[in-house]
């Protein structure tokens, strides 16, 4: 639990100053709304790692043999939680809600085994 704690803190030491700084351009360009950059780029932040802890957890709840209609199960579980978290991080930069993609649903299928990968040179 410390190392673990001991990483999310340079994480947040680290990344807090750069997410401070886009939060600062979107609030110039009156695209978010905040009185303070830098506390809504820690509350970005905590809701991101919050959300691929999230995610994390159902992908390793789910066996390694697990039946299509587990996996099924897990993605619209990671849909869920990640249309969850996305909501949050809207509502907490003052932006429309489904302005921002922050999971791929294509990623999420083939992560699971759902999807066939697409061709060499696409990325998702």
């Amino acid at each position: 639990v410390l190392a673990r704690q001991k990483i999310t803190a340079a994480m947040h030491q680290r990344v807090t100053p750069w997410l401070a700084e886009i939060v600062r351009q979107g609030a110039a360009q009156h695209a978010f709304s905040t009185a303070s950059p830098e506390d809504l780029s820690q509350v970005i932040l905590t809701l991101m790692v919050g959300m691929g802890d999230a995610v994390a957890h159902m992908l390793l709840a789910l066996e390694a043999d697990g039946t299509l209609a587990q996996r099924e199960r897990c993605l619209r579980d990671m849909q869920s939680v990640t249309a969850a978290f996305t909501d949050a991080i809207e509502r907490a930069i003052g932006i429309t809600s489904g302005s921002l993609a922050l999971f791929r649903f294509e990623a999420m299928q083939i992560w699971l085994g759902l999807e066939q990968p697409q061709a060499e040179g696409q990325t998702l």
